[in-house]
């Protein structure tokens, strides 16, 4: 759940987790009580809860009844976003760019891919609990096989969810509970889909707003991105060496090592590395935008070494290559 624009709480996973606990007779107040003195960051928390949940319940399927739970509009702003994707493609796009709300950190490669007519969903390093090791993967891949089916109103025929454990770990109920084949023994945990199922453009979307809505949201997601004091001061100081400054430069203008700047970050859902990256595409697109510099001039300047390098960025971050940028925005006269 998005509890505010500014700032994300706790995961639509923790609401839904603590409403199945509390429907099962368990103690809802001491639960709550007990989150108090848990770290605000929100995969913490949702892994002290499961770790709760299993050892009260015994249950090797909670977290597939759990992510049954999970509707688009649990997310908040996040799932109005999703509400707009006009195809499941659509929608696994938009998983996929706002991937750091549900797990942020920088290992989180969610990977779509589109192969022999099938449509691929990996994710090749979800977070990893040793005392329930399978709980965020099941809840994951259960919510988005229920969103996915809540928003196209689709059964989904012919899925099959590869999961990297034994296959003697996989419950017999699991195919059932999801609805589609489940296999044990896989290289990576992913999801495989028909391609044209993926790909057909819905008749009509939840929701029946303007393209503008859409591009509000973006704006409210990108905001987000922006919650932490610390972020915007590690930007600002970056800022003042020209983008260029290392890790241990500015954590030292912070009066912290950089392994301790490193970890407060990685908890805030970001990394210094994502922050420079960032800030040195948004200020070479002033010298995109406003001088005769070529591309390559432009990522030796802003710090690159080489022209390809920084296009990859320039594209990760804004969505269009440096080239198709300036044909958007002519230097000026």
């Amino acid at each position: 759940m998005l509890a505010k624009t500014d700032k994300i709480k706790y995961l639509a996973f923790e609401h839904r987790l603590f409403q199945v606990l509390v429907s099962r007779g368990e103690d809802g107040g001491k639960i709550r009580r007990h989150l108090k003195h848990i770290s605000p960051n929100r995969l913490e928390r949702l892994r002290y809860l499961a770790g709760i949940a299993v050892k009260l319940t015994d249950d090797p399927c909670l977290a597939i009844d759990t992510g049954q739970l999970v509707s688009l509009a649990s997310y908040g702003i996040l799932g109005y976003s999703f509400m707009q994707s006009r195809s499941l493609e659509e929608l696994y796009i938009q998983v996929k760019k706002n991937m750091w709300v549900l797990d942020p950190t920088e290992k989180n490669a969610l990977k779509l891919s589109q192969p022999e007519g099938r449509y691929v969903i990996s994710y090749e390093n979800p977070p990893h609990w040793p005392e329930v090791p399978y709980f965020y993967i099941d809840l994951f891949f259960s919510a988005l096989l229920h969103q996915s089916r809540e928003l196209s109103r689709k059964n989904l025929d012919g899925a099959v969810l590869y999961l990297k454990r034994p296959a003697e770990h996989i419950p017999p109920t699991y195919s059932k509970k999801l609805g589609i084949e489940v296999i044990g023994n896989s290289e990576t945990d992913l999801l495989i889909l028909q391609k044209e199922t993926v790909r057909e453009t819905f008749p009509d979307t939840h929701l029946f707003h303007s393209p503008s809505f859409y591009s509000h949201c973006d704006v409210l997601l990108g905001g987000m991105k922006k919650e932490s004091t610390l972020v915007e001061k590690v930007r600002h100081s970056l800022l003042g060496h020209s983008g260029r400054a290392d890790l241990e430069t500015i954590a030292t203008e912070f009066g912290m090592s950089s392994r301790t700047m490193r970890r407060h970050l990685t908890t805030l859902g970001t990394s210094f590395r994502h922050i420079q990256k960032e800030l040195l595409v948004h200020i070479s697109k002033e010298y995109l935008a406003n001088t005769p510099l070529s591309i390559a001039d432009i990522a030796e300047l802003i710090g690159y070494h080489d022209a390809p390098t920084y296009s990859r960025a320039f594209k990760q971050i804004t969505g269009h290559t440096p080239a198709e940028f300036k044909k958007q925005k002519p230097a000026k006269e």
